[in-house]
């Protein structure tokens, strides 16, 4: 994937898409983000110049078609990662002393419901 930037673009079952940039050597060219479609031209013109872009991830349809104006844009795969490649992933990393801790959410944009006026939020462990 030399000269070429990831886009791997997540379903976030609202307006916008979770999307990440890498460079052809997995370094991640910016931090993850909540970006409507129609903005996602203008994130990748800023973070990739002019690289061609290749799509992944269950959302890369519809990236596809927020980038249809940009020339070199292809999609490698439009589908969720497997299990099996995660854990793999996951027991590598592990094997190679890569202790990440405990697991924690991620959230890329603040929550639709909030608790009703007068009441506290459950308590996370």
């Amino acid at each position: 994937m030399d000269g070429c930037c990831l886009v791997v673009a997540l379903e976030s079952r609202r307006a916008d898409l979770y999307v990440q940039l890498f460079d052809g050597h997995r370094n991640s060219l910016c931090e993850p983000v909540a970006v409507l479609p129609e903005a996602l031209a203008a994130l990748a013109g800023r973070v990739a110049a002019g690289q061609p872009l290749a799509l992944a991830g269950d959302a890369a349809g519809r990236a596809m078609e927020a980038l249809a104006g940009r020339p070199g844009v292809r999609i490698l795969a439009d589908l969720p990662p497997p299990a099996v490649g995660v854990a793999r992933t996951a027991l590598r990393r592990w094997r190679n002393g890569e202790h990440a801790g405990r697991a924690t959410p991620l959230y890329l944009r603040a929550p639709d419901a909030t608790p009703a006026a007068g009441r506290a939020a459950p308590a996370t462990a």
